[in-house]
């Protein structure tokens, strides 16, 4: 409480009236605290709130936190360079700044590039477009967490591109976990999984038109779903394990593995020909 108590002792507060004060909740240094993303002139340095001169410290910070919740807004993060670069370059996301929580990122490459330094961060969605392919990978093992709560799809890859996730160890690791899917995944070019990367559902339906390879884990009670391709669904990989599997779509789909390909929960076919090539399974 250190910390809130010098922001409400009298040189951060103005009288108004005898009976009212006006208190600067946010002064530059608290910013960082309450995550917001204020669009108002001067706000973001001095946001003025009237309290009566009655209330305690303790109700000015549950009021504090209310109010810089409330006023936190996702924002729509674009990568700036043609290929390769770091997560954690401000110069690389459009408006200069990296992404924030609940923000959606939109990445168009136009030379094949591995994104490096990614963070532990929960967005709202991710979007893969351009016409070269986007390889995520992290210094020290990170984990996206997918929670999607508007009409923006989840997770979007367009046809012809692969958005690779971790650098196949266990330090370069991309895991991604979906906590919420609103809008649909639309994935319709290649989603790479690599060793020691793990894609958790969390009891979401990760919808596939395109393909997957998959050399790490999916988990979860959830499903991954194969539906609304252009053609046969590929499902690819080494030592590999999925949840639950469903293939929904007259075009089928073909599991071709190097290894052992484990499926853990439900293999369901909805329409469509499973064809199964040389690999090693278990159910």
């Amino acid at each position: 409480m250190k910390l809130f108590k010098k922001y409400f002792e009298p040189e951060y507060m103005e009288r108004k009236n005898p009976l009212t004060k006006t208190i600067l909740i946010l002064p530059s240094s608290l910013n960082g605290l309450a995550n917001s993303k204020l669009a108002m002139e001067e706000v973001s340095n001095s946001f003025k709130l009237p309290v009566k001169r009655g209330i305690k410290t303790w109700g000015l910070v549950i009021l504090f936190f209310i109010l810089t919740n409330s006023l936190s807004f996702a924002a729509i993060k674009t990568w700036q360079l043609a290929g390769a670069g770091s997560w954690a370059t401000p110069a690389n996301w459009s408006g200069g700044t990296v992404p924030l929580p609940n923000d959606d990122v939109v990445i168009n490459l136009t030379a094949a590039g591995i994104i490096s330094n990614i963070p532990t961060i929960t967005l709202n969605s991710i979007s893969i477009g351009g016409t070269a392919n986007v390889i995520l990978t992290s210094a020290a093992g990170s984990i996206i967490t997918i929670n999607n709560t508007n009409a923006t799809s989840a997770l979007s890859l367009i046809a012809g591109r692969t958005l690779t996730l971790g650098g196949a160890t266990a330090a370069t690791a991309v895991n991604v976990t979906f906590q919420a899917i609103t809008t649909a995944t639309n994935i319709a070019g290649t989603l790479i999984n690599t060793a020691a990367n793990t894609i958790a559902d969390n009891g979401n339906t990760i919808t596939i038109q395109g393909s997957i390879t998959n050399n790490g884990t999916h988990s979860g009670a959830g499903k991954i779903y194969f539906n609304g391709g252009a053609g046969a669904h590929a499902i690819t990989g080494a030592t590999c394990s999925f949840g639950n599997l469903e293939l929904d779509d007259t075009f089928g789909a073909t599991i071709t593995g190097s290894g052992t390909t484990t499926i853990s929960g439900n293999l369901t076919i909805t329409q469509g020909t499973l064809t199964l090539n040389a690999f090693t399974t278990g159910f």
